[in-house]
């Protein structure tokens, strides 16, 4: 993820934790959003936080994250 895609994401991650947004539900809207490869990393990255897996951990298994 380059650093303008990881300031973007971060930036929409804020404001959705702020305004109380579930957090599979951001992980779903930003799985549309951006290359391919950042696509894949959140989608599997809400199936590791729907099975219970904290997000440190779950973006620690994705490569280049």
């Amino acid at each position: 993820m380059g650093l303008k895609a990881a300031r973007d994401f971060c930036q929409r991650f804020a404001t959705g934790m702020h305004a109380g947004v579930d957090l599979l539900r951001m992980l779903d809207s930003e799985a549309k959003i951006g290359p391919p490869r950042q696509r894949l990393a959140i989608t599997e990255l809400r199936g590791e936080a729907a099975a219970g897996v904290t997000l440190a951990d779950g973006m620690k298994k994705q490569p280049k994250f």
